[in-house]
């Protein structure tokens, strides 16, 4: 039996992994697949939790922030209902609602509740949170091209882009499988997992 420290020291260290690993009482097999859902997982933590630690020492609020506010930016006329929202960050009901309340004391967004009972809250974002968006957009993105695009030439960033978007049942363009294509579309979609 292989503990889940010896599982991901294998992976770390690129040795051949176990056939099967133990977890509970029941068995997961541990194929290639497995390998790849593993490293998508842990890539995905890691890069977060770096971008992440490059907004706080920018003295920058949490990811999550940047993810909503560049959801409203990007709609025509700058707003969203919260369910919007809330489908959109990919984050529970409870989470967003700290979240807008954050935003509201801030003045990054202001707040519209609907005025019949049952009508949407919306929620719109101010010039104050624009302005905060490309701050946080700045740090963000120059972590991509440093530590993630930056490590990768022309040719691995368009097979990384097109491998992703097969994976997410997705045609990739031309444009898309330029160099600054990871960048441009990590600020499409922002890491939602980064309020955790």
């Amino acid at each position: 039996m292989t503990s889940e420290n010896g599982l991901n020291e294998a992976l770390d260290e690129g040795r051949e992994r176990p056939k099967e690993h133990i977890v509970g009482a029941s068995k997961i097999n541990t194929s290639r697949s497995m390998e790849v859902w593993h490293r998508l997982a842990k890539s995905r933590r890691h890069w977060t939790q770096l971008v992440e630690r490059r907004l706080r020492r920018s003295a920058l609020p949490a990811l999550i922030w940047h993810d909503a506010l560049l959801a409203l930016a990007t709609t025509p006329n700058g707003e969203l209902t919260s369910t919007e929202m809330q489908r959109r960050l990919s984050i529970p009901q409870y989470r967003l609602w700290r979240l807008i309340e954050c935003l509201v004391e801030g003045d990054h967004v202001v707040r519209r509740r609907g005025q019949a009972r049952g009508k949407p809250t919306w929620v719109a974002i101010t010039q104050r949170g624009r302005s905060l968006q490309e701050r946080m957009a700045e740090t963000y993105l120059a972590t991509i091209e440093a530590d993630i695009a930056g490590k990768l030439s022309e040719a691995e960033v368009a097979e990384f882009t097109k491998l992703l978007a097969q994976l997410l049942g997705q045609r990739t363009t031309s444009d898309e499988l330029a160099p600054s294509s990871v960048a441009r579309t990590v600020e499409r979609t922002g890491f939602d997992e980064s309020a955790g």
